[in-house]
């Protein structure tokens, strides 16, 4: 008798996965199973197209296990959990005379073997375990992967009664990375505020026309001279940059391809605008993160970043004699901190509104005192 385990990971998945695993065992009471129903799936498939494809799989593997294998990928894709969702493991005891035999059958009919199976789902984590029965018996493991978050309205923002006063109507704002998340809501907040904005996305349309809202594509790994050409044409006297990459977690030893593109997006990303910018000196903020202080190891590439950023807008403060602001922002919902486990995360607006006050304030104080 053998063992077959598979693990389909992403690194940025590992992390979630193990402690996702972990509360599942620790809370057996909270699954809903419903092992009373069975399930067929079959396992026929298409031998020329899998040589085709996969000639070394085909070579070496026997009927069986390729026939299990791909049936198992359409149960979890498409039937349970289904669209959306998260292969991650399958747990194989092997019992090798047993499935000598029926794979020497399935060769003899031509005929494939159904498998038998029936699942559990948990009711805290999205997590679902498939359990084969018959030709053989193994356990897949598969998630629902949570589904993308809208950006907040301006309705849902407007019911600040902060906005009311009008904080931001003395500024000219850039808001580099406003497609989603933070700068998104960023950009729609200091609009509702009164600010006039250039909001600047990557891939997608800004979401929401405002008549104070002004967009603009624009990378900041492959900044375009006619796009920075613009952003001096509008003279900003406030920079907000929330321009990341997708943040992932990493085990073991530092990421230096990792590292080097946080600090490609936070560092070097900003400085091309500020050199741009050099003649309006605009007050910058761009957020710093709270791992900064906490140092979670599974993100020690992150936070090194931001704590690069942290000092180097000090030093443009000095070399320039502008405000600046990085609060050390905590997790909030956005879409970079999807997870498969349960979370109760506050919006973004709730966290950067009381920041774009304080540094508004933070502005007014230093020009009465000039």
């Amino acid at each position: 008798m053998s063992t077959i385990e598979c693990r389909f990971l992403d690194s940025a998945k590992i992390w979630d996965m193990r402690v996702a695993t972990k509360r599942a065992q620790k809370s057996p009471a909270t699954f809903a199973t419903t092992q009373d129903q069975t399930h067929l799936e079959s396992s026929a498939y298409d031998n020329s197209d899998l040589k085709a494809l996969f000639p070394a799989c085909a070579e070496r593997l026997d009927y069986l296990s390729i026939g299990i294998l791909l049936a198992s990928t359409r149960i979890v894709g498409m039937k349970i959990p289904g669209l959306h969702s998260i292969y991650s493991s399958i747990f194989w005891k092997r019992e090798e005379a047993l499935e000598s035999l029926l794979d020497s059958a399935i060769k003899t009919n031509n005929k494939p073997l159904p498998i038998v199976y029936t699942y559990k789902t948990h009711n805290l984590l999205h997590l679902v375990t498939i359990t084969l029965h018959s030709p053989i018996k193994a356990t897949i493991k598969a998630f629902e992967r949570p589904q993308k978050l809208p950006n907040e309205s301006l309705a849902e923002l407007a019911r600040y009664t902060a906005l009311k006063a009008q904080p931001f109507a003395r500024q000219k704002a850039l808001v580099v990375g406003a497609g989603s998340g933070f700068g998104n809501v960023c950009a729609k907040l200091l609009a509702l505020g009164g600010a006039q904005v250039l909001a600047t996305t990557l891939n997608t349309a800004f979401d929401t026309p405002m008549p104070n809202i002004t967009t603009l594509p624009y990378d900041v790994l492959k900044p375009a001279s006619s796009v920075l050409k613009a952003l001096q044409a509008f003279a900003p006297t406030h920079l907000y940059y929330f321009a990341t990459p997708k943040i992932k977690a990493y085990e073991g030893k530092l990421n230096k391809s990792s590292l080097s593109m946080y600090l490609e997006y936070y560092l070097f990303g900003l400085d091309t605008i500020l050199h741009a910018l050099s003649q309006n000196k605009p007050s910058v903020f761009e957020p710093s993160s709270c791992f900064v202080e906490e140092l979670p190891l599974e993100m020690k590439e992150y936070s090194i970043a931001k704590s690069a950023l942290e000092t180097y807008l000090r030093i443009i403060a000095k070399q320039y004699q502008i405000p600046i602001a990085t609060p050390r922002l905590p997790k909030s919902a956005t879409n970079q901190t999807l997870s498969i486990l349960p979370s109760k995360l506050e919006q973004p607006s709730r966290i950067l509104l009381d920041e774009l006050l304080r540094f508004a304030t933070q502005n007014s104080t230093q020009e009465k005192q000039c």
